[in-house]
């Protein structure tokens, strides 16, 4: 499925991580040294968005992971479906 079929603007990683945020499912922590990342709240966790730490570049980093329902839930949200 193509999440953008219909739409004309573009599908961003920041689009969808604001969308989340705006909706309850993802919060703005600060970690250190002035780096915040976007992690799941309760919602979100209970959503199917599970953080989890890993190393990019030799730095410390957290990435999001959303399993099969919570990845339909951000395609319904995006489209405005949900």
């Amino acid at each position: 499925m193509l999440i953008s079929q219909g739409r004309d603007d573009k599908v961003t990683g920041k689009k969808l991580n604001d969308l989340l945020t705006d909706k309850g499912y993802l919060q703005t922590t600060a970690i250190t040294e002035g780096k915040s990342y976007k992690i799941p709240t309760d919602k979100g966790k209970q959503a199917g968005i599970e953080p989890e730490e890993r190393i990019f570049r030799g730095e410390s980093g957290i990435v999001n992971l959303f399993n099969t329902e919570a990845q339909q839930m951000v395609v319904e949200l995006y489209c405005g479906i949900y």
